[in-house]
């Protein structure tokens, strides 16, 4: 099982993710474009998971809910990979979105499993491996988004599979 810990978004916050997306669509020469029901804010990677490993990882999504908080989604950056572009959704800082990410890796590393060392940097993937036509400029395009305020409600465990030849990222707990 590979696995990861997410914040997920209603229809409207991924409608207007979507809608930046086709945007940037417009702008690049190729792209693998996160699909619509996969939009969402990875806390803690976890990956490959033994089905009977798995037991405390339902537990730690069990106990680190929280409640609803507001967070804003602002803009839009890169990350280079080999093959083009990561492109992202920003997040704003978030005291309570830094706190539950803190609370949670904590858990899941006293629970044995391993959590990445980098500064936790909250965002949202919109593309990856993207080319953009010459000239596009993702800063100027970033300045001219408007934020997207969205609903925390809670922190849920994700499976990540392909079905059908198709990635699909499915709620667990």
């Amino acid at each position: 099982m590979r696995l990861f810990y997410a914040v997920t978004f209603d229809e409207n916050v991924r409608r207007q993710l979507a809608e930046i997306q086709d945007r940037l669509r417009a702008q690049t020469l190729r792209g693998n474009f996160t699909l619509f029901d996969n939009l969402h804010l990875t806390l803690v990677f976890i990956g490959e998971v033994p089905p009977e490993r798995a037991p405390p990882l339902f537990e730690i999504a069990k106990s680190t809910q929280t409640a609803p908080f507001r967070l804003r989604i602002r803009g839009a950056g890169s990350f280079r990979r080999e093959g083009g572009q990561l492109v992202w959704a920003g997040v704003e800082e978030n005291d309570r979105l830094t706190e539950t990410y803190e609370k949670l890796a904590g858990r899941v590393a006293a629970a044995g499993f391993r959590v990445e060392a980098r500064k936790f940097t909250p965002h949202l993937t919109l593309a990856r491996n993207a080319r953009f036509r010459d000239g596009f400029s993702l800063q100027e395009f970033s300045r001219g988004l408007a934020a997207i305020d969205a609903t925390v409600a809670k922190v849920s465990l994700m499976q990540s599979e392909r079905i059908g030849g198709r990635l699909t990222y499915t709620e667990i707990a």
